[in-house]
């Protein structure tokens, strides 16, 4: 699996169509490294397009060397695991659909349509069938993903326009739009999720998109802040939406009074529901932005560029012993030290259960499978509440009535009492 990132990508498409402001700024910032996750759902990607493109069972790879642009893997059980799922659902969906067209890894865009290069991205897999067309997207994560976004949407178009425009339109009926995530089937999700949209339906939305492409080149196009900054390179200080946004919505004005002391200032007690409730709704805002601020900040001393106000240094830090553990244990013991008291052990807990990782002899990583992950969490672990806390009502979690009247009954005044 390579990958060519174009200026509007479709994985951007749900921050670039909301804010076209932003394609704009994060021009200005280096691309940033890939993180373990990103490796790891990039390595599960390439296995799933070997295994589709040369015919190969995911269990035929499970021990092989496979590369990608992120470096070299070998494929273990789990990873094959869920590629085998994913896989059931494409050879399923062939059946369906009367074995269609299929194209994996299929890089689109929307030079035909719009005479643009710079607009596509990559789709994982597309279906195209008589009168079907669907688009798979699979994501290793565990956070759950909605199909109807404006990433595989975009990616429709693209395959519109590279398979002919209106003349294909004509012959479709619906377009759907699959995500395919096995690592949910832990939490009790099926793992599978799409919508099936009406093609004509769905070419209705194409002025819209076409408008959002449009929008990001104004020189002056606007930034808009919102939950889509978290995967922008822009957010922090810099970004005035969303600085903007966070601090008048917690209700400190600014520049002509000092920020810092308006913040300081604020009674909670005096403050009326609709102010507490603007300030909770901008605190996940807030965070970014200063988490934002602070990375930025850094990046700008180590490049040597010291921000006037500011300084480095160092941590507080942690101690260890200068020895070994079987070199510190002797030295404790003569020190009187019993050796119960020198060596603790615990359980590890069911969160780092979840997340460890060891090798076999063969020198493969290896991690609990969705299966042992599934049987873990049911029988396994026993779960209290956690302290309550105030959230938005767009907080996916139940909401816990804090109404206690329905504990108690109503009782009849006696006569003598009234």
């Amino acid at each position: 699996m390579t990958t060519t990132h174009k200026k509007l990508s479709m994985s951007g498409a749900p921050r670039w169509g909301v804010c076209p402001g932003s394609i704009r700024e994060c021009a200005k910032y280096p691309e940033e490294s890939s993180g373990a996750a990103a490796i790891d759902g990039t390595h599960t990607h390439t296995t799933l397009e070997t295994s589709v493109t040369k015919q190969i069972s995911p269990a035929e790879l499970v021990g092989q060397t496979l590369s990608d642009h992120e470096g070299e893997f070998v494929v273990d059980k789990d990873r094959a695991e869920r590629v085998q799922f994913a896989l059931d659902y494409i050879n399923s969906r062939q059946i369906d659909l009367g074995f269609p067209e299929l194209h994996s890894e299929m890089k689109v865009d929307l030079v035909r349509m719009y005479g643009r290069d710079d607009v596509g991205g990559t789709a994982d897999v597309v279906l195209i069938g008589d009168d079907v067309v669907e688009i798979i997207d699979y994501k290793d994560g565990m956070g759950p993903v909605e199909p109807e976004s404006w990433q595989l949407k975009g990616y429709g178009f693209c395959i519109i326009s590279m398979f002919g425009g209106e003349k294909f339109v004509m012959k479709q009926k619906t377009m759907r739009l699959t995500i395919i995530q096995p690592k949910l089937r832990a939490k009790g999700h099926p793992g599978i999720s799409f919508v099936d949209i009406p093609m004509g339906q769905f070419m209705a939305q194409e002025w819209d998109f076409n408008r959002m492409i449009t929008a990001t080149d104004d020189p002056d196009a606007p930034l808009v802040a919102g939950d889509h900054c978290k995967y922008c390179r822009h957010r922090g200080p810099d970004c005035t939406a969303l600085f903007d946004k966070a601090m008048g919505a917690a209700g400190i004005a600014f520049p002509n009074i000092d920020v810092a002391q308006q913040a300081a200032d604020k009674d909670p007690t005096t403050m009326s529901d609709q102010q507490i409730r603007e300030i909770l709704e901008a605190a996940p805002l807030i965070r970014q932005m200063l988490e934002g601020a602070e990375k930025e900040a850094m990046r700008r001393f180590n490049a040597g560029k010291p921000i006037d106000g500011l300084k480095l240094v160092a941590g507080r830090g942690s101690r260890s012993w200068a020895y070994s553990d079987e070199e510190m244990a002797e030295k404790l013991k003569r020190f009187g030290l019993p050796k119960d008291a020198i060596w603790k052990t615990s359980l590890i807990s069911p969160a780092q259960a979840e997340k460890v990782t060891w090798k076999k002899r063969d020198g493969t990583e290896k991690q609990l499978s969705d299966k042992q992950l599934k049987l873990m969490a049911s029988e396994y672990i026993k779960k209290s509440d956690g302290a309550l806390k105030v959230v938005p009502v767009s907080d996916e979690r139940p909401a816990v009535s804090s109404d206690v009247s329905h504990l108690f009954q109503n009782v009849e005044v006696p006569d003598f009492l009234k």
